[in-house]
């Protein structure tokens, strides 16, 4: 348990200092100065005047014309045109976005997570399964994964620190689940003792009364002259 705790702590901490470094590049004296480093900032102004909604059509278009290159891709793509509305509610953010990534890591995290000690409380797969994915969902519509998802934000601001960020949250997110597995293990090992004690307690009670019983029987048997 001390060392899921440790991991996550040094991954927590490799994404703050991910955050640090994308500021200080944003920082960096004489980066204005050099013409490519205008271009870029100049392309970036241009992308920032986009309104969310044209930004989300631009990406779509991106990637629709990513994923159409195969089967594969544009069955995928389908699904998640019908399911995105679902993903929007759920999840908050656009589904064809970094942010939608990042969503999807924490909802896959808090579910992963809360299945494995839901599966020990009610010793059912299918039931497990289905609270797990109602309370990581009532996460999601709370907004707590969107408010999370806009800490990151300043990660999405970069391609490469973003794809890294994007691994370590998805190795922190198996971590987490891997201590899940583990709270899992400990409440079925408290009941597990719970019943042996209850057994316990159930054989002395039954002894108990099987050595009243006796010793009525053997009174009876002598007053009766047996």
């Amino acid at each position: 348990m001390k060392k899921e705790t440790l991991i996550i702590l040094l991954l927590f901490l490799s994404i703050l200092n991910l955050a640090i470094i994308s500021a200080q590049n944003s920082d960096v004296p004489g980066m204005d100065e050099a013409p490519l480093v205008n271009e870029i900032v100049e392309g970036q102004e241009k992308y920032q005047q986009f309104t969310d909604e044209n930004r989300s059509e631009y990406l779509q278009k991106e990637w629709r014309a990513l994923l159409e290159k195969n089967t594969i891709g544009k069955v995928f793509f389908k699904i998640f045109d019908i399911l995105s509305p679902v993903f929007k509610v759920i999840l908050g953010v656009d589904v064809i976005s970094w942010a939608f990534f990042f969503a999807l890591a924490i909802w896959l995290t808090l579910f992963l997570f809360l299945i494995h000690p839901a599966k020990a409380i009610f010793n059912s797969t299918p039931l497990a399964v289905i609270v797990a994915f109602i309370i990581a969902s009532i996460c999601g519509t709370s907004g707590l994964i969107r408010k999370a998802t806009d800490m990151l934000s300043f990660v999405l601001q970069n391609k490469w620190i973003a794809v890294l960020a994007l691994v370590i949250t998805i190795i922190l997110g198996l971590v987490i689940e891997r201590l899940g597995m583990k709270l899992k293990k400990k409440i079925q090992k408290q009941k597990e003792e719970s019943e042996k004690e209850k057994t316990a307690r159930s054989q002395k009670i039954i002894q108990t009364h099987g050595k009243v019983s006796q010793k009525e029987l053997e009174s009876y048997e002598r007053g009766a002259g047996i």
